[in-house]
């Protein structure tokens, strides 16, 4: 049995295999062009805020904040920026994608796939993308993988997108999400994206390594199903994995497996076994 057949088995069983899909990975090439858009914004910040608020004194009776001339349905789009990433998308589709800006919303970033428009929100440009070109580049790995995903250009997908806003803001105390969160990070369109960039945060830690890749996948596991409050572990937990993985690389993976995503995935036992598989996938390949 091969190393991937055996991870596969290991942690979902092979009558599961028919659930997996491994990850969505895009070129590096393209993302390598990340930096090339973070210089740009750098650069025009001042233009760009200077269009999306053009008038500081308007201000949105609402949030408090001076009202944006631009904002998700109409986006500040520059002729510049058209096309900027172009590649074959993992279904073999030309994908094409101009890059826009917004302003007076809560989300970092959207993927209009209907016009193939990714658009930034610059309200989070000096709080959180400025500071960290891994963050940003971070960013757009994860739009892109919803401009490759085919679901996310099927008509239903504005109703479908429309649903993901429901549920209660209340923070469970068991879990430490909301349920709103919950219903977002389980829907078919955002696990995609936010599994493919786990999974590409962990191959530099793993490699091609199979003894690396179980124990990853196994702390993964057992952290994601703790509660909150316990979700720290001592470094005793590695004696059960001897050799395969050092200090250092255990602290990288329990870092990514506390991410509030995959401890939404657990609360559904088939979309967890789903996703633990798609690691041994996207990981073995």
């Amino acid at each position: 049995m091969s190393n991937l057949r055996r991870l596969i088995k290991e942690f979902v069983g092979l009558e599961a295999s028919n659930l997996l899909e491994g990850s969505i990975t895009i070129p590096e090439e393209i993302l390598a062009r990340s930096d090339d858009l973070y210089d740009f914004i750098n650069e025009r910040e001042d233009d760009i805020m200077s269009e999306i608020y053009p008038d500081i004194d308007n201000v949105d009776f609402q949030t408090g904040k001076p009202a944006a001339e631009h904002d998700a349905y109409n986006p500040l789009v520059l002729p510049e920026l058209s096309s900027f990433f172009q590649f074959i998308s993992k279904h073999g589709a030309d994908v094409s994608v101009g890059v826009g800006f917004f302003g007076n919303d809560g989300v970092y970033a959207e993927m209009d796939a209907k016009n193939d428009l990714l658009l930034i929100n610059m309200d989070f440009w000096d709080t959180k993308f400025k500071k960290s070109r891994e963050a940003f580049r971070q960013l757009i790995d994860h739009e892109l993988v919803h401009a490759s995903d085919p679901f996310v250009r099927h008509p239903s997908y504005k109703r479908y997108r429309e649903k993901l806003k429901r549920g209660s803001l209340k923070v469970d105390p068991q879990l430490g999400l909301s349920p709103r969160y919950q219903n977002y990070a389980k829907s078919q369109t955002e696990y995609a994206a936010y599994s493919s960039g786990i999974i590409s945060d962990l191959k530099p830690i793993v490699g091609d390594d199979s003894r690396k890749i179980s124990s990853a996948i196994k702390i993964i596991s057992q952290v994601a199903q703790l509660p909150p409050a316990e979700q720290t572990m001592n470094n005793k937990m590695l004696a059960k994995y001897p050799g395969s993985i050092s200090l250092d690389e255990y602290k990288e993976i329990l870092a990514i497996a506390k991410k509030p995503e995959i401890k939404a995935w657990s609360t559904r036992p088939t979309l967890f076994r789903k996703f633990l598989g798609d690691l041994a996938i996207g990981l073995g390949q």
